[in-house]
């Protein structure tokens, strides 16, 4: 793992494989390591780059959490590494930093991948919703307990017990102080004034089950030229967890083309 000061933040990253470039964006409360699931795979036709957002895993805090901020981030990081242009795919926060990089930097993406996500929280499903409403409470649980809720909602399901282990250990080293100014900042986002400027063709992958309505990917697929979906059945907002091997397909697939 290697580290680069970008905008006053030491952005910690990694570089595995060969082949045309892929940034992998992780979502909220997650790190590059959650993408464990994927790199097997990939990185035998891609160089992998994995980069923990600011706030998150080894990255430290920042006193700006906000979309386009951590998109900047990332486009100084491609410049550090000598990337003209890769492919990008990002899962929920992190593709919605996805959006917004290949928006206001369209020459440095050529194909783009969303994975559950929307130009805005407010998108999700009414239990969701009303959730986002006690944001607020988040500093005062403990993270241990924060993050066992977290995983039990996001892969429910015995059989991903295993899974939601590893994922528990990692996301209870949070800071519950940075998710929750995180989460702030999200709560202000709207890009769908952004998607008409994303040229990249793109894939925009959804869990049946996933919180974000359908209604809102198939906007995002409408607003942004070059856009299908593609949906994975049985599947919640963790898709690249519980259904891996669909995941990974339609990941390699795409990329093939």
């Amino acid at each position: 793992m290697a580290k680069a000061s970008i905008n006053g933040t030491e952005l910690h990253y990694d570089v595995i494989g060969e082949g045309k470039p892929l940034l992998m964006i992780h979502g909220l409360a997650s790190s590059m390591q959650d993408w464990q699931l994927q790199i097997p795979t990939l990185k035998k036709q891609h160089q992998l780059v994995l980069v923990d957002l600011r706030g998150h895993g080894k990255t430290g805090a920042a006193a700006d959490y906000s979309i386009p901020v951590m998109a900047d981030d990332l486009h100084h990081l491609l410049e550090c590494l000598n990337i003209e242009a890769c492919n990008v795919m990002g899962i929920s926060m992190g593709g919605m930093v996805a959006m917004a990089l290949a928006a206001k930097y369209p020459v440095k993406v050529d194909q783009l991948i969303l994975v559950n996500t929307a130009t805005s929280l407010h998108h999700t499903t009414l239990p969701y919703r009303t959730l986002l409403k006690f944001r607020r409470l988040m500093p005062l649980i403990p993270m241990p307990t924060l993050a066992k809720i977290m995983v039990h909602s996001l892969l429910p399901g015995d059989h991903l017990h295993p899974v939601r282990e590893v994922l528990r250990q990692r996301w209870q080293e949070n800071d519950p102080q940075l998710l929750s100014a995180c989460l702030e900042s999200l709560i202000t986002t709207d890009l769908s004034l952004w998607l008409p400027d994303i040229s990249a063709e793109t894939l925009f992958i959804r869990g049946d089950r996933d919180f974000f309505s359908l209604t809102s990917a198939m906007a995002c697929c409408n607003a942004i030229p070059e856009a299908r979906l593609h949906t994975i059945k049985d599947s919640g907002h963790g898709t690249p967890a519980d259904q891996m091997l669909a995941f990974n397909n339609a990941v390699q697939e795409f990329l093939s083309r």
